[in-house]
């Protein structure tokens, strides 16, 4: 009875120590306005805990993560991304005469990468520290991600739950009153964009490791997609990519077509029952969703731009003219500031930028995916698809809690070694095995 009693007050003492590390994840990925309208403030706060726990590593001489930091892989990443944005702050500069403030040359909105980089690996090596292996560690994110599917549920459900999602998002800056009204579920900053593609990719992860791990990660899952489909259409799209290919891939690696086709059963009874149930509860987003369902069933059968697709074609095809295709205007066209506008990521970046800087940091993003998921094809396939279609959608590299997903889950997986030594506070090993995984 006394050692249950031990067992049950260390759990206890374990979990309000993790606690304030959950809220600081939470923040990170999905960054919840504290009523200042600013992208630069959220930016600061994202850079003062880096800046507070920076301090603490360095008085207590842990050099944990300032070897992960300088690793081949995120340390190429950085770089490139920095080239990438001090070379559109050239691009302005040489092509405007008017530019009169520093948040102008865009140098700290085009650099988010590096501070998403630095918050995941003190996150990873906290999760190190209180335990965590590289599997619970992901799990955490999935539990954090399930835990604002029941928030979606209950928002769906109970029209003062939904209220608290429509003021963040309110505080956020949003504005459009048909999608306060249709959507907007959960404690985001970004609900129709980020944070619905990344619930999706999430989910698509986890689904990802219950196949190829045997995890129990279903119900999680169906949580993690409910915040997905009630804020938009796009992870629909997204979560059904990467679901075809981790399903098909690895189960006719593994000659398991029973597999495949149960899996495949699975996911569409759940998705049929998820539909029956926002018929019922969010029927704003149901009908958001067949009306998806049905643009591009007239694009298939009929050749026909239609919906969001007759937005998204014309805005596709739209390039830089002459020197301008290679060097970039400096002009980000979601502003207006040509007199048309777009989300796409690839067309806002091409007019900013240039192939120059499209080289530099497409470039960049995908050798990192291909170093850190050496041993996991599929899921860099499923990833590198999900990115195509997270950036048709809006301007992925802008998007800390996107850019969280895909740099949080390839260097956890990249470095597990690692973490399983300093979760048995065995520094002097983690020092050798950090300096193998950097080559």
């Amino acid at each position: 009875m006394a050692v249950a009693r031990l067992k049950q007050a260390s759990a206890r003492a374990s979990l309000v120590a993790r606690f304030p590390l959950y809220l600081y994840m939470f923040y990170v990925i999905y960054t919840p306005p504290f009523g200042v309208e600013s992208p630069i403030f959220k930016l600061v706060l994202l850079g003062t805990a880096p800046l507070v726990l920076g301090a603490f590593y360095s008085l207590s001489g842990d050099p944990s993560v300032r070897r992960m930091l300088f690793a081949r892989p995120v340390m190429a990443l950085i770089l490139s991304f920095l080239a990438g944005s001090f070379y559109v702050a050239i691009v302005i500069l040489a092509s405007r005469q008017n530019v009169v403030s520093f948040d102008e040359l865009r140098i700290v909105q085009n650099s988010v990468i590096v501070l998403v980089v630095i918050n995941v690996l003190f996150i990873i090596d906290l999760l190190a520290k209180t335990g965590h292996d590289w599997i619970k560690s992901f799990e955490v994110v999935l539990l954090l991600g399930s835990a604002q599917g029941m928030f979606a549920i209950l928002g769906a459900i109970i029209p003062a739950v939904h209220d608290i999602s429509r003021k963040f998002y309110i505080a956020a800056g949003g504005s459009n009153s048909w999608v306060i009204q249709d959507r907007i579920y959960g404690i985001s900053s970004d609900f129709t964009y980020a944070t619905q593609i990344y619930h999706a990719i999430l989910a698509g992860c986890a689904l990802y490791f219950m196949i190829r791990d045997k995890r129990p990660y279903l119900t999680q899952i169906i949580l993690v997609m409910a915040t997905s489909l009630l804020n938009g259409r796009t992870g629909l799209l997204v979560f059904a990519a990467m679901s075809s290919i981790i399903i098909v891939t690895v189960y006719l690696s593994r000659f398991n077509l029973p597999g495949m086709l149960l899996s495949v059963a699975v996911v569409v009874i759940g998705g049929t029952l998820a539909f029956g149930a926002m018929g019922e509860y969010a029927p704003a987003a149901y009908r958001q969703l067949m009306a998806f369902f049905s643009d591009t069933e007239t694009l298939f059968t009929s050749n026909e731009y239609t919906g969001n697709y007759s937005v998204l074609v014309p805005e596709l095809m739209r390039v830089p003219e002459g020197n301008d295709l290679l060097f970039g205007e400096g002009v980000r066209l979601y502003t207006q500031a040509r007199g048309e506008r777009t989300d796409i990521g690839f067309t806002n970046d091409l007019f900013v930028g240039g192939l120059i800087y499209v080289f530099l940091v497409y470039i960049a993003f995908i050798v990192f995916l291909r170093r850190t998921l050496k041993g996991h094809p599929v899921l860099l396939l499923a990833l590198l698809v999900a990115a195509a279609i997270a950036n048709l959608k809006g301007e992925m590299f802008r998007s800390t809690t996107l850019l969280f997903v895909f740099v949080f889950v390839p260097i956890l997986i990249s470095y597990k070694p690692l973490r399983r030594e300093f979760s048995k506070g065995n520094a002097r090993d983690a020092k050798g095995v950090a300096n193998g995984a950097a080559e």
